[in-house]
C-alpha cells in the first residue's frame, strides 16, 4: 500500500515525544474515563465496554505532524465505518487530545488556537467522536495510560484489557481485534448483516426485500425468525430454516445467507424499512446488539422532468442517493464545484481510501423515456491518478428493471479519466481542471423506466469529483435546460474567460458579453466547439454578463473581471 508504507517510514522516525516513561504493557487494565466530545456528547469508556464493544483510542496532539499524517491515512475512519455503529456495531473509536493546553480552536484550526499550532481541521469529515478534555482531566488520564509520545493508541477489549496498536492499518486493527478481543461466546446469536433491497429508490409501489442473515453464535444456526416492517406498521414474520455453521470469528465471512422476503406494497413517498432477527434456534438471542438494520427509501414513479443534481443543497437529495456497500469511505459533498461555477461537488476520497476494489455509487431517481428520441446524460468530472499503478475507474451504468441488472454505458480510468496529470499529492481541482462529459442514452429511448448510477471503483489512487449531473429525456439538443449546461470559468477572471457548453450532440451557439449598461463589449457567433475562449484582456474591470444563445434557448451568466 503505497501511501501507508511511506507514512510508516516517516512515523518510525518522527514520533512527537511528550515525556520519558513507558507505555502501558499489553494486558494492563484500562481505567475508566468520561469526556465530553466536540458535539457535546458524553463519551464514557466503561459504558462502551460493558455493552461488549471494543474501543480504540487515539491519543494525539493537534500540533503533532505524525499524528496528523495518521489521522489523514483513513485507517481509523475505515475501521470505524466497518466495525462501528454504522457497520457491524462491535467497536468504537475515540480521538483524545492529549495536550491540556490545546483549546477547541486548535481542533478546528480556527483563529484563537492556543497551546501551539494546529496541523489542520481535525474535526471536519471525522465520523467518530473527537474529545478535547480540559487540562485538569487530561493530566490524570495521561498518567493512567502512561502516554509517552503522540500519537499513542490502545485497543481496549470488553474485559478492560489493553493492547498497544500505534498507527495500525485498518486490516491490522481488525486482525488485532479478532486476536485479542474475542467476542462473547453466545451459543445462539443471529443477526441481520445487511439489506440489499430496497435500494434508496423503489420504482412504483411494490418491492421485494432482500436481507442477509448471519450466525454470530458458537453453535450451528438451524432456525430463526426474521421480522420486517414498513415505517411503524406491525412487523411481519418470516420463519427461516436451514443450516448456518458458526463463523470462525465475528469478522469472518462464513455463516451468512441471503434471504428473499415476500413482496411488500407501499404508498408513493418516503419510508423506512426495518428488519430484525429473533428466536435463534428457538431460544433467546444471546446478543441483541447485532439484530437490527434500518434504512430509508423513497417509492417513486419515473419522472419525465430532467433530473439535475448540483450538490449545492442537501446531499444526498430527493433525486440522487449514495449507495455505500461496505459502510466505509463513500461519496460526500465537498468543495469545489465544477468549473468554479458552484460551491460543491460529489467527492470520492480515494487518496485516503486503502480498500482497493471497493465500489461506491451515486444513484439517480428513475426517468421515463417513453416519448424521448435522444435521451442523454451530462456531467462534469475532475480527477487525477496517483501514478501509473494507483488509479480509479469511473463507470456509468443504466438499468431498465429498477436496479436488478445493470448495463455499462460509460467507462474511463487512469489517465483516460484524468483531467490533469498524475500527482502524488491529494488532488483538489481548480476551475480549469474539470472536463464536461456527455453520455448518449439513445438505446434506452422508448423505455418507461430507466435508472442511472455512477460507480467509482477504488484503487487507493487519488480524489475524484463529479458535479452538475443532468439526466434528460431530450428529443433535441435545445430541449435541454441550457442554464444548467453552461459553465463559465475562471470566475472571477483577470482576462481570458472560457465558456463550456455541455450538451449532447452538436450545437451551434452565439455568445455576447455586455456590461452593466447593456452595451456589447464582445460577440462570438456560430460556435460549434464545446469550450469557447473569450478574450476580455482589453476590457476594464467590473461586472459583465455572458449571453449564450442556441437555436431555441438562451441563458445568461454573470462574470467578474478583477483588474
Amino acid at each position: 500500500m503505497k501511501k501507508l508504507l511511506q507514512l510508516a517510514a516517516v512515523i518510525a522516525l518522527t514520533f512527537c515525544t511528550v515525556e520519558s516513561k513507558a507505555q502501558l504493557a499489553d494486558g494492563s487494565t484500562a481505567q475508566n474515563f468520561t469526556f465530553t466530545d466536540m458535539n457535546g456528547n458524553t463519551q464514557d469508556l466503561y459504558t462502551y465496554l460493558n455493552a461488549g464493544k471494543v474501543v480504540v483510542i487515539d491519543v494525539s496532539a493537534t500540533w503533532c505532524n505524525p499524528c496528523w499524517n495518521y489521522h489523514n491515512s483513513g485507517n481509523l475512519e475505515n475501521f470505524y465505518n466497518t466495525y462501528g455503529p454504522s457497520g457491524t456495531n462491535q467497536a468504537m473509536v475515540l480521538f483524545i487530545e492529549g495536550d491540556g493546553a490545546t483549546n477547541d480552536a486548535c481542533m478546528t484550526n480556527s483563529a484563537g488556537c492556543t497551546g501551539g499550532t494546529s496541523q489542520g481541521n481535525w474535526v471536519s469529515g471525522t465520523p467518530y467522536p473527537m474529545c478535547n478534555p480540559a487540562s485538569a482531566m487530561i493530566t490524570p488520564f495521561n498518567t493512567n495510560y502512561a502516554i509517552a509520545y503522540f500519537p499513542t493508541m490502545y485497543m481496549i477489549c470488553p474485559d478492560k484489557k489493553t493492547t498497544k496498536v500505534d498507527q495500525f492499518t485498518t486490516a491490522n486493527l481488525a486482525a488485532a481485534m479478532n486476536a485479542t478481543c474475542p467476542p462473547p461466546t453466545a451459543v445462539n446469536d443471529a443477526g441481520i448483516n445487511a439489506v440489499t433491497s430496497p435500494s434508496p429508490f423503489v420504482c412504483g409501489t411494490t418491492f421485494i426485500p432482500v436481507v442477509t442473515l448471519r450466525n454470530f453464535g458458537s453453535s450451528t444456526l438451524t432456525s430463526c425468525t426474521v421480522n420486517y416492517k414498513i415505517d411503524s406498521n406491525t412487523p411481519q414474520t418470516y420463519p427461516w430454516t436451514g443450516s448456518l455453521a458458526a463463523g470462525t470469528s465475528i469478522y469472518s465471512t462464513t455463516g451468512i445467507t441471503t434471504i428473499t422476503l415476500p413482496a411488500m406494497t407501499v404508498a408513493l413517498g418516503n419510508h423506512t424499512f426495518t428488519v430484525y432477527s429473533s428466536s435463534p434456534n428457538g431460544t433467546t438471542d444471546g446478543n441483541t446488539a447485532n439484530d437490527t438494520k434500518t434504512l430509508s427509501f423513497a417509492a417513486v414513479t419515473p419522472t419525465t422532468s430532467p433530473v439535475a443534481e448540483g450538490m449545492e443543497s442537501t446531499f444526498p437529495s430527493s433525486v440522487c442517493a449514495v449507495v455505500n456497500p461496505d459502510n466505509s469511505t463513500t461519496w460526500t459533498k465537498s468543495a469545489p464545484g465544477g468549473f468554479g461555477t458552484s460551491s460543491n461537488s460529489a467527492k470520492m476520497d480515494c487518496y485516503n481510501y486503502a480498500a482497493s476494489g471497493a465500489v461506491d455509487y451515486l444513484l439517480l431517481t428513475p426517468m421515463n423515456f417513453s416519448s424521448s428520441a435522444t435521451p442523454a446524460l451530462t456531467f462534469n468530472v475532475a480527477y487525477a491518478p496517483y501514478d501509473a499503478t494507483y488509479f480509479e475507474q469511473l463507470d456509468v451504468e443504466a438499468s431498465t428493471d429498477c436496479g436488478t441488472t445493470w448495463t455499462n454505458v460509460y467507462s474511463k480510468s487512469g489517465s483516460t479519466l484524468g483531467t490533469v496529470a498524475a500527482t502524488t499529492t491529494a488532488f483538489t481541482p481548480t476551475a480549469a481542471q474539470w472536463r464536461a462529459e456527455t453520455v448518449s442514452l439513445n438505446s434506452y429511448a422508448g423505455q418507461a423506466s430507466v435508472m442511472v448510477r455512477f460507480k467509482c471503483t477504488n484503487n487507493y489512487g487519488n480524489n475524484m469529483y463529479v458535479d452538475d449531473i443532468n439526466l434528460s429525456a431530450a428529443s433535441s439538443v435545445n430541449d435541454f435546460d441550457l442554464s444548467s449546461s453552461i459553465s463559465v470559468y475562471p470566475n472571477p477572471s483577470s482576462g481570458n474567460v472560457f465558456v463550456n457548453i455541455n450538451l449532447p450532440g452538436p450545437v451551434s451557439a452565439d455568445l455576447k458579453v455586455t456590461n452593466l449598461m447593456g452595451e456589447t463589449v464582445l460577440e462570438s457567433k456560430n460556435n460549434s466547439q464545446s469550450t469557447i475562449k473569450l478574450d476580455l484582456s482589453k476590457v476594464s474591470g467590473g461586472m459583465y454578463f455572458v449571453e449564450v444563445r442556441s437555436e431555441n434557448a438562451k441563458t445568461t451568466k454573470k462574470i467578474i473581471l478583477n483588474k
